[in-house]
C-alpha cells in the first residue's frame, strides 16, 4: 500500500521512479490523470482526477501536492481501487451499449471511469500548488522509505506515468478591500492605510483594463492583486502605464503591465515599466512589456536600484519581461536592469525579445540569485559587469536556467562579463547558435562554471514564445522550473 500523511501530511521527498518497464506496464492495466480543480477558496480546494481500467488490476493510490517552485511533495488521502475485467473502460472513453449503461439492467456494473476527488485544506492564501495522482501496483510502499517504492509512479494531467505536465491551482487572496467599479487605481490605493511587516494589506483590483499613467501609489507592506476564482485561477487585470514600487514591502502580482515613455501621451517622469526603488518589494506572476511591442520605445522593462544605498529583499518571480527598448538605443534597455542591490531573488522568469540584455547586473548587483530563468532572443543574454573594482557586481549566480540566442552574439556570448569578479554559473544551459563552442567571454577570476550544458534546449515553440524545453538534458538542468510557464495566473 501507499503510506501517506493525513491530508496535511509532512512534506515527503521521493526518488524518481521512471523505470522503463513500469512505464510500459502501467497503461496495460490502469490509467489515470488529474483534472482541473474546483471549489478553490483561500485555504481549501478540491483536487479532481479520473481513472480507467483496461484489465484485471488492483492498485493503491494517493494524492500528492506541492507549492509551485518547490521540489518536495506532500501526500494524503490514500485509497484503493480494484478493477475486475468486466469493468473495463478505455482511455478514449469507450462507449458501451445502452443496456450496459442502464442501471436497471440486471447485473449492471458501472463501467465508466472513476473520478476520485480530494478536499484539500490548510493551504496558504494566494499561493499556487501543483498536484498529481500516485499509483502503487505492487509491494507495500512507504513514501518515507523510498527503497520500498520501486513499482510506484505518479500520473500527470494528461495521464502520463512519471509525466511532468501537472495540473495547478491558485488559492484566492484574502482581500482587505476591493476596487470599486468606477474608482481609479490611484484613488483606491490612497484610500487605504499602509500595512505593516506583521500585518500586510491585500488590495484586490477590479477585473479588466485600466489606464494608470505613472502609478506611484502602492503604500508600505501592501499587495495589489486581482481577485481569485473558484476554478483556481485569477481575474484578468491589464494596466496601461508604468508602476513604481517606491515603498518598503510593496508588491504587485498577476497583472499585465503595458508601459510607455517616449511615445505621445506617455508619462515622461520615469523610463521604466516597473521601477523598483525600495526594500522588500516584489513583482510576482506578472507580464511586463512596452506599448507597441518590440523596437517601439526607449524604456526599461524592470529596473531595480537605488541612488542612496543597496536595496535588500527584492524579488522578481515567475514573470515575463519582454520587448523593451529600441535598436537605436545601443543596448541600454533590458528585460531586467539590476544595480545597487544585495541578494535580489530572480526566480522562474522568462526574459525575451528585449533590445539590450535579458538580464543586466551592473553595477553593484551583488549576491544575486538568478535561478530557473529563460533568457533568450534579446540583444545580449546574461550580463555581469561594473565600472571598476569598487563598483562591480560580485558573488552573484545564474543557476538552473538558460542563457543564449542573443541577437548580437558576435558582441555578447551567452554570459558576458566586464569589470567584475567572483561570480558563478551553476547547472546552466548555455548556447550560441552562431558559435556553439562559445559560452562566455569572462575571465576565470570573473566567473566560475560548474555543471554547464552547452546545447540547443529545443524550445517547444520559440516563435510563439513558449520557452519550455524538449531537450531532456536541458530540462534536467532546470529541474522544478522546466514545466512552469510564468506570467499572470489567469
Amino acid at each position: 500500500m501507499v503510506t501517506a500523511g493525513d491530508g496535511r501530511g509532512p512534506t515527503l521527498r521521493t526518488r524518481a521512479v521512471a523505470l522503463a518497464v513500469l512505464a510500459a506496464a502501467l497503461p496495460a492495466g490502469c490509467s489515470a490523470q488529474t483534472n482541473p480543480p474546483s471549489a478553490v477558496g483561500t485555504t481549501t480546494a478540491t483536487l479532481n482526477g479520473e481513472m480507467r481500467c483496461m484489465s484485471d488490476v488492483d492498485g493503491r493510490w494517493a494524492w500528492q501536492w506541492r507549492q509551485l517552485g518547490t521540489s518536495g511533495w506532500s501526500s494524503g488521502a490514500a485509497f484503493q481501487v480494484a478493477c475486475p475485467p468486466d469493468q473495463r473502460a478505455d482511455i478514449s472513453g469507450y462507449q458501451w451499449s445502452g443496456a450496459d449503461q442502464n442501471p436497471a439492467t440486471p447485473g449492471f456494473q458501472d463501467r465508466g471511469p472513476g473520478r476520485p476527488a480530494y478536499n484539500l485544506a490548510n493551504l496558504k492564501p494566494d499561493t499556487t500548488y501543483q498536484y498529481r495522482l500516485l499509483a502503487d501496483f505492487g509491494q507495500p510502499c512507504d513514501l518515507r522509505a523510498p527503497a520500498t517504492c520501486g513499482d510506484v509512479a505518479p500520473f500527470d494531467s494528461v495521464g502520463t506515468p512519471n509525466g511532468t505536465r501537472w495540473d495547478t491551482l491558485t488559492t484566492q487572496p484574502r482581500c482587505d478591500d476591493v476596487q470599486g467599479a468606477s474608482e481609479s487605481l490611484a484613488a483606491f490605493a490612497s484610500s487605504n492605510a499602509a500595512g505593516t511587516a506583521a500585518s500586510p494589506k491585500v488590495l484586490c483590483m477590479r477585473q479588466g483594463t485600466q489606464n494608470i499613467g505613472q502609478f506611484d501609489g502602492i503604500k508600505a507592506w501592501t499587495t495589489l492583486t486581482p481577485r481569485g476564482k473558484p476554478n483556481g485561477t485569477k481575474e484578468v487585470v491589464v494596466l496601461n502605464g508604468n508602476v513604481a514600487l517606491d515603498s518598503v514591502g510593496a508588491t504587485i502580482e498577476d497583472v499585465k503591465v503595458i508601459g510607455c515613455y517616449g511615445s505621445p501621451g506617455c508619462p515622461t517622469s520615469r523610463d521604466k515599466v516597473i521601477d523598483v526603488r525600495a526594500n522588500n518589494t516584489a513583482l510576482l506572476h506578472a507580464e511586463v512589456s512596452p506599448r507597441g511591442g518590440r523596437n517601439s520605445d526607449r524604456i526599461q522593462c524592470v529596473h531595480v536600484g537605488s541612488d542612496n544605498s543597496q536595496l535588500t529583499g527584492v524579488r522578481m518571480e515567475f514573470s515575463k519581461s519582454h520587448s523593451c527598448g529600441t535598436e537605436a538605443a545601443g543596448n541600454h534597455y533590458h528585460g531586467l536592469y539590476c544595480r545597487d542591490a544585495i541578494q535580489p531573488r530572480i526566480l522562474g522568469n522568462w526574459f525575451y525579445d528585449n533590445e539590450g540584455f535579458g538580464v543586466q547586473m551592473w553595477p553593484n548587483c551583488d549576491s544575486a540569485v538568478a535561478a530557473g530563468n529563460v533568457i533568450a532572443f534579446n540583444g545580449g543574454a546574461c550580463d555581469l559587469s561594473g565600472f571598476s573594482p569598487s563598483r562591480m557586481s560580485t558573488n552573484s549566480v545564474y543557476r538552473n536556467g538558460f542563457c543564449g540566442f542573443a541577437r548580437e552574439s558576435t558582441l555578447f556570448p551567452p554570459v558576458h562579463c566586464f569589470n567584475t569578479a567572483s561570480n558563478q554559473v551553476v547547472d546552466m544551459v548555455l548556447y550560441d547558435i552562431r558559435d556553439p563552442s562559445s559560452v562566455t567571454d569572462c575571465a576565470s577570476r570573473e566567473l566560475q562554471q560548474s555543471g554547464t550544458y552547452n546545447a540547443d534546449p529545443q524550445f517547444v515553440d520559440a516563435g510563439r514564445y513558449d520557452f519550455r524545453m524538449q531537450n531532456p538534458f536541458a530540462r534536467a538542468k532546470l529541474g522544478v522550473y522546466a514545466e512552469i510557464i510564468p506570467g499572470p495566473r489567469w
